[in-house]
C-alpha cells in the first residue's frame, strides 16, 4: 500500500514538473527582487561551469535525482546606481533543485541574473521550471533591464 502511494506521488510530482508553464518575464523578477526580503544582485553576463563539478543531478537509490551545490564563474557587469556598469567577475554557488523526477542543472552561457547575496556568496537558484532568478541574455533582455532600473519597468 505504501509502495502504491509512492509511486503515485512520485508519478504526480513528475506530471507537475514536465508541465512547467512560461516563467516570470524579467519585469516580474525585478519587482519580486526589488520587493523581497532578501538582498539582491542584478547580474548580466557569462556563466561558465567550473571544471570539477557536478553539472546535473545524480540520482539516488531509488532512481530519484537529488538536489544539489555547485559552483560556477559569472563574469560580465552588475546593477549600480548608473545602470548595469559595474564589473562583476565572481565565484557563484549555484543550488540546484529537483521537482519530481526533473532538476534544474548548472547553467552555461549568457544570462541576466538575480544572485541572491549571502554574505560575500553569490547564490544562484536553478530549478527545473524557469522562474525569477534566470533569464537570457539578449539586447531586449537588455533594454528592459535598463527601463526596470529607471523605474519604468513594462507590465
Amino acid at each position: 500500500m505504501l509502495r502504491v502511494a509512492f509511486t503515485a506521488l512520485i508519478l504526480a510530482s513528475s506530471a507537475q514538473a514536465q508541465s512547467c508553464r512560461e516563467g516570470p518575464t524579467l519585469s516580474d523578477s525585478f519587482r519580486f527582487a526589488a520587493g523581497s526580503e532578501r538582498a539582491y544582485v542584478l547580474a548580466a553576463g557569462i556563466v561558465d561551469r567550473l571544471g570539477g563539478q557536478q553539472t546535473t543531478a545524480r540520482t539516488d537509490l531509488r532512481g530519484l535525482p537529488q538536489p544539489f551545490v555547485a559552483k560556477a564563474r559569472f563574469t560580465g557587469v552588475r546593477a549600480g546606481a548608473g545602470g548595469l556598469n559595474q564589473r562583476f567577475n565572481k565565484i557563484i554557488t549555484v543550488e540546484v533543485s529537483c521537482a519530481g523526477l526533473r532538476c534544474g542543472a548548472v547553467p552555461q552561457g549568457g544570462f541576466i541574473a538575480f544572485l541572491e547575496r549571502r554574505g560575500d556568496t553569490h547564490v544562484l537558484r536553478s530549478g527545473p521550471c524557469p522562474d525569477y532568478a534566470l533569464h537570457r541574455d539578449s539586447p531586449a533582455a537588455r533594454a528592459e533591464v535598463r527601463a526596470c532600473l529607471a523605474g519604468q519597468c513594462p507590465r
